[in-house]
């Protein structure tokens, strides 16, 4: 059984219910993998839920480079008869970490504190609060703000600015005006395949935990101004989208 402790849109999932899953699993004799990416910070740091392995987890994944300071790599922890087991069948396809970025990993690891989430809710708050002012289409993450393919959409429609582009499409096209021009990197921007349509403003990242949030602003405003130009010239789009 397979378990996700938070998704890509900073979901988390309800502790009681993780239990529940993992017990009845067990009672079955199937063994539980937990998918903790990103949630084996944020929902021990923000959420104050326990560790995958303390609910009862017999193995757990978390990325190194989600919400902490690491470079884009995996950890797995849990019970040594499946990590030896793992391990071997890992070695055998060469999928084992190397030295160097084993260094990395570890370095992120002791340059992690739970500070730096906590402090990005407070500002999230005040953030919104500018992004509200001038915009509907910005949700609350725990961690910050984003904008999903359909509010993105509803907010140029109300603009009244005509797009032949697929709100999908309008995702990735405004990402990668925020990475070419303004160096703001977004997870469509980066195109992993599977990857969410969601425009996502982490506060919690190391370059900009204490980044002036009007700053921000003026990037995140300033990117969207050129972003509903460049939507209306779709042949512009695709050079950009597929620059």
């Amino acid at each position: 059984v397979v378990v996700t402790g938070s998704t890509m849109d900073h979901k988390v999932i309800d502790e009681e219910l993780f239990k529940k899953v993992i017990n009845m699993a067990h009672e079955k004799g199937i063994p539980v993998l937990v998918d903790d990416a990103s949630g084996a910070r944020l929902r021990t740091a923000v959420f104050n839920q326990a560790k995958a392995t303390e609910l009862g987890a017999d193995l757990v994944v978390t990325s190194t480079d989600k919400l902490m300071p690491g470079p884009r790599g995996g950890l797995m922890a849990g019970r040594k008869d499946l990590i030896d087991e793992i391990k071997v069948k890992a070695n055998q396809f060469g999928l084992e970490a190397q030295p160097p970025l084993i260094l990395t990993m570890v370095n992120g690891i002791k340059n992690y504190t739970e500070e730096n989430l906590v402090k990005s809710i407070s500002r999230k708050e005040e953030f919104y609060k500018l992004l509200s002012e001038k915009y509907e289409m910005f949700e609350k993450t725990p961690t910050g703000v984003m904008v999903s393919e359909d509010s993105l959409k509803n907010q140029i429609e109300k603009l009244n600015v005509e797009t032949e582009l697929s709100k999908k499409d309008c995702c990735f096209l405004w990402a990668m005006v925020l990475l070419k021009d303004f160096g703001i990197i977004t997870i469509p921007a980066v195109g992993m395949p599977g990857a969410s349509a969601t425009i996502r403003i982490d506060l919690s990242t190391q370059d900009v935990i204490d980044m002036d949030l009007n700053s921000l602003y003026e990037k995140i405003d300033d990117s969207f101004e050129e972003f509903l130009e460049l939507s209306q010239d779709v042949e512009k789009s695709k050079e950009l989208i597929f620059y």
